[in-house]
């Protein structure tokens, strides 16, 4: 029982370790910005634009290269009037996806 404790301690030593390392925090902003996106998009849908804005503003922090808020801002942006805000939200989607489309 003892080689067992040792064994257990051990291994949630290396874990509380592994989580102290930003190694893959990117991935799980990137996984939770697209969350973000997702509910203002929905958000949206039942007219709620300030919680639409403050999601996708969120969205963006957590990954500024955020496709789906990038594009769910524009088209918000489009929507309000600010035509050129939402080109450059647009372009700045595009530029972020180019090596996508080679």
């Amino acid at each position: 029982m003892r080689k067992f404790r040792e064994l257990k301690a051990r291994d949630e030593q290396r874990h509380r370790t592994e989580l102290k390392t930003t190694e893959h925090f990117q991935d799980v902003a990137d996984a939770v910005a697209v969350v973000y996106a997702s509910a203002a998009k929905i958000r949206l849908s039942n007219g709620d634009v300030a919680t639409t804005e403050t999601y996708l503003a969120r969205a963006v922090e957590l990954d500024p290269d955020c496709s789906q808020a990038l594009r769910l801002r524009a088209w918000l942006s489009h929507r309000q009037g600010k035509r050129e805000e939402a080109i450059t939200l647009l372009a700045e989607d595009a530029a972020n996806n180019a090596d996508d489309a080679s």
